[in-house]
């Protein structure tokens, strides 16, 4: 296989862990193919796509497995309104296709992408805003400084995506916008839940109204942990914000409490590397010391 090529993808681990909600997208794949396939004359000797803790059908692994059945001619929206009709009925595929696209959209984009025409190559997902949590609630009371990125690209925050010098002023300011369109998003996908059959409700309601509501949930956490770790001075708003923090936690579990229906009961009970749990465990630790 000397000179030969591959194709990898990470489309994440989802609902147990460590990612609770899909982020990349079909069109994020259709531009990674087209980047490692225009590269060379020469056909992809190799794909590798690493998936893990999902259930039922999710979007993105039925978007790579076409696109490596029949890669010529690919047209990413084209598909998604296929695969919508075949989930969710004719009548609403335009629908959900729009509501899916505005989901993917709703991504903090923290930094401009380093390859061509790769408009998402950078996303602020739910795993790095766990970690951010994390590190707000673990220097709670220690000197305001930027989040950490490790050497490893833990963030990947570039501030003047923002118009900033300022690492935490650009996180407030991505996640503000964020939040709001997926409240959007939200709103648009209870609406279309009434007018699906039994299996595309379920369906909907599990892998794209909850998706949304945990990542919505995980950001206002975050927001809150941030305004607070920035009130120096201010006691009563600080202990506010770890409360609404905690709350904002405790919808994400009753979320993701609500997809665990037959025959999937209990299915993200287990759930510890994000750490719902973990965080409002600490949170709670904070409040005891206020």
């Amino acid at each position: 296989m000397a000179g030969s090529r591959g194709y990898y993808l990470n489309l994440q681990f989802n609902s147990t862990g460590a990612h609770l909600a899909p982020a990349e997208g079909p069109w994020k794949i259709a531009r990674n193919y087209d980047l490692v396939a225009g590269a060379s004359p020469l056909p992809l000797a190799l794909w590798v796509v690493n998936a893990g803790n999902m259930r039922e059908v999710l979007l993105e692994l039925s978007m790579q497995a076409a696109i490596a059945w029949a890669p010529a001619g690919w047209d990413t929206d084209r598909h998604l309104l296929a695969w919508c009709r075949t989930y969710f009925g004719p009548d609403q595929a335009a629908k959900a296709a729009e509501i899916i696209r505005a989901y993917y959209s709703g991504f903090w984009t923290q930094r401009e992408p380093d390859l061509p025409d790769f408009s998402r190559q950078f996303l602020f997902q739910d795993m790095r805003v766990a970690r951010a949590c994390d590190d707000l609630l673990s220097r709670w009371n220690g000197p305001l400084v930027p989040l950490d990125d490790r050497n490893m690209g833990y963030f990947r925050i570039d501030p003047a995506v923002e118009h900033t010098g300022d690492q935490l002023i650009a996180l407030d300011r991505g996640l503000r916008r964020s939040v709001e369109e997926f409240s959007t998003v939200i709103r648009a996908a209870e609406a279309l839940a009434p007018q699906l059959d039994a299996r595309g409700r379920r369906l909907w309601h599990d892998h794209v109204l909850v998706s949304a509501e945990l990542v919505a949930a995980g950001e206002r956490a975050l927001l809150a942990l941030l305004r607070g770790y920035r009130q120096r001075g201010d006691a009563a708003g600080r202990i506010e914000s770890l409360r609404e923090a905690d709350a904002a936690l405790a919808e994400m579990r009753a979320s993701l409490d609500r997809a665990d229906a037959a025959p999937f009961e209990g299915w993200s009970r287990p759930e510890h590397l994000w750490g719902i749990d973990a965080k409002r465990k600490r949170i709670s630790g904070l409040l005891t010391r206020h």
